[in-house]
Parts: structure tokens; sequence; C-alpha cells
């Protein structure tokens, strides 16, 4: 089946009747309608990770990283999952092309990318000694922004070579589900035993304060 999903949006009548009363709502202002929806979804999801990631730091730092690093990886794949099955199954999904709010939803409970950040650094100070951990840390944030310049590269290519915009979302899923597996079977659990004891006994003692 050939999905390409702008001229699909474009013939489809709930897709229009849905971007007129935007448009309608928003004053009338049509190219800022789609960025007024991704603004009001960012920010919920980032208020939701704002309020979840310390939570999530905090019960790597009592049960281990691998577990908690699994569930941030998961929520970015859920988000990435959702537009495709929305892109297929719009018609029996709830919500229809309002579907994919669910996926910001979990991401944003799960942790988001800053949630996961924080576990990778926590990790890389587990397991760096005092003379090579800046190393360590610069090298990740330096891998880090090398995918964020040579992201929307590929992302074009994708889109060019495919022609549908789903192929960027299909390599998003691919990518988050490898890295999931990774996370869940084969990565080593950076904190040892004894710092976990440790920081699960500090937190007791201070919940009983």
């Amino acid at each position: 089946m050939d999905l390409i999903p702008n001229k699909k949006c474009a013939s489809d009548p709930v897709v229009q009747a849905v971007a007129a009363n935007l448009n309608a709502g928003l004053h009338q202002i049509p190219n800022h309608s789609s960025l007024n929806l991704l603004l009001v979804l960012t920010t919920s999801t980032g208020i939701i990770s704002w309020l979840t990631a310390g939570w999530w730091g905090s019960l790597s730092d009592r049960y281990g990283r691998r577990t908690v690093l699994f569930v941030s990886v998961f929520g970015l794949f859920v988000t990435a999952f959702t537009h495709v099955i929305t892109a297929w199954f719009v018609n029996v999904l709830p919500g229809g092309y309002w579907f994919p709010r669910f996926g910001f939803l979990i991401e944003g409970l799960c942790g988001r990318a800053s949630g996961g950040m924080a576990i990778t650094h926590a990790s890389l100070a587990d397991t760096s000694n005092p003379s090579t951990r800046s190393r360590c840390f610069s090298h990740s944030l330096g891998l880090l922004f090398m995918g964020v310049a040579v992201g929307p590269a590929l992302g074009g290519l994708l889109i060019r070579s495919t022609g549908t915009i789903l192929s960027v979302f299909y390599f998003a899923c691919v990518l988050h589900g490898v890295y999931t597996i990774l996370v869940l079977l084969i990565l080593p659990e950076p904190l040892t035993h004894a710092k976990a004891r440790g920081a699960r006994l500090r937190w007791r003692q201070e919940k009983a304060i």
C-alpha cells in the first residue's frame, strides 16, 4: 500500500474540517495553526516530564539505571509508534487524528528525553573515574549534538527517497525499538548493589524524618 500522508490529508474531509476549525479558533492564521497545536503538545509533555523526571532519577538511584532508562526510551518509541498507527488506522482509533496525544502523554510520564539524559549522565558517573569523567561527558554530548545535526538531513533524504513522510517515523520506531532491546537485554547495570542499597537506606531515613 502506497501511503503519502500529505495527499491523503489534502483529500480527507475530516482533516480539512479539523484544520478549518483550528484556523477559525486561532484568529484565521492558517500558517500558525499547526505550530500552535505542536506548541500545546510539546509544552504539556514538557510539563509532565518536568514533574516525573526527578522521580525517575531518584528511583534509578535506589533500584538501578537500566530499568529506568528502558522506561524512558520506551516512551520515545510509543510516541513515534502512535504517529504511524494513526496514519494507517485513523478511522478506528479513539480520537481519530488526535490519537497521538496519548503518545505524548505516555512519553511525558516516562520522563521524556530529559529523564533519559539524567539517567545517562548518572550511568557515566557510575562507570567512570574522576580522571576520565569529563571526557566521557564530552563524548556523550558530542554524539548527542551530532545526531541533532545529522537527523534532519537524514530525514529529508528518507522522505525524498521513499516519497512518504511516514518513513521518518518508521525509522524512528526502528531506532527506538533497537535501542530499547539493547538497554533491556545487553546493557549492563552500571549501579552497584552497594550504592543502590545505600541510596535506599538514605531515602528511608529521609522519609522517616
